[in-house]
């Protein structure tokens, strides 16, 4: 017979391998995957704009950005977020879903919509 065995000397390191998306609740809070955290990568000061397909309703952007007018990102130890009701109740409404908390994937990459480099938002397949 052969053992493997399982003590303090043969722990391995927990790696997670966080994919990157971004869970939004209906009471506004948005928060990033640690996945979501590196892709982007965000630094303090960094703020978020979300960018709504004015015909492709259910197609949402977003836009990492230091103008003042977008949403401050609050990089904390255990959770990187930002918060506003009325974009997560959007989200809801343009989806066809009453408003709960629900993950969406983001983009391995950016895409070019306009003149800008966005982050999609992939709401048509929530995780």
């Amino acid at each position: 017979m052969n053992l493997i065995t399982f003590d303090k000397t043969t722990k391995r390191p927990v790696t997670r391998d966080s994919k990157p998306f971004i869970t939004v609740s209906k009471n506004g809070k948005f928060n990033f995957s640690q996945g979501a955290r590196r892709l982007l990568g965000l630094n303090d000061g960094d703020r978020a704009i979300l960018h709504q397909d004015a015909v492709f309703r259910s197609d949402w952007y977003m836009e990492i950005t230091r103008n003042e007018n977008g949403y401050k990102i609050v990089l904390g130890k255990t959770d990187t977020r930002f918060t506003c009701t009325r974009i997560a109740v959007e989200i809801f409404k343009s989806i066809g879903r009453q408003p709960q908390k629900m993950s969406f994937p983001i983009a391995s990459r950016q895409s070019l919509v306009g003149n800008m480099h966005l982050w999609v938002i992939e709401t048509k397949k929530p995780l």
